[in-house]
């Protein structure tokens, strides 16, 4: 096995060399970084290097999928903080169907993870830090942060995936 670091708008992989892609919660990142075109982008790719009939798929956490305020606070959280925005469910779907897949399953999965409010800083911390590093963003303060959310943070804890939506896709018969 190998392991290769690349731009997913971009990748350096001939065209249909695999079998299957997968992208567990990565497409927020590319958004953070390039927007909702580096996402279909990023779809254009995958369905480039997949041969015929493959699958690909992916993890996403749609905000009209959030059942819990936690969960809906982990959103809008995260899009304040880094602008990693996750697009709705038929949005992804479109995007889909652009680049040549057909959604095949689409299914909720529950990892009951919540962040105690001491966890919530910490992450938010962490993220305020690191994410400018990583993908050259600016980022507010901790304490801009914590002044929009904790409130909220203290009563409802932070949804942190605890739950995402799982989608398939086959790409499409070559005719």
């Amino acid at each position: 096995m190998k392991v290769v670091e690349m731009d997913a708008t971009g990748m350096n992989f001939g065209p249909e060399e695999f079998d299957m892609a997968v992208n567990f919660t990565g497409l927020e990142d590319i958004h953070m970084t390039r927007g909702k075109a580096g996402v279909e982008q990023t779809f254009q790719e995958v369905s480039r290097v997949l041969k015929p009939e493959s699958f690909f798929c992916f993890v996403v956490t749609p905000p009209e999928e959030m059942e819990t305020e936690a969960q809906r606070i982990e959103v809008a959280l995260f899009s304040y903080i880094c602008d990693a925005t996750w697009l709705s469910a038929k949005e992804y779907e479109r995007m889909l169907e652009k680049a040549g897949f057909m959604l095949v399953r689409k299914e909720k999965y529950y990892t009951g993870k919540k962040l105690t409010p001491e966890q919530a800083k910490a992450e938010i911390r962490f993220a305020i830090k690191t994410d400018p590093k990583i993908y050259g963003i600016a980022t507010p303060s901790f304490d801009e942060v914590w002044a929009k959310f904790g409130h909220r943070i203290e009563e409802n804890g932070l949804g942190h995936y605890s739950k995402v939506i799982l989608m398939i896709a086959q790409k499409a018969k070559q005719v």
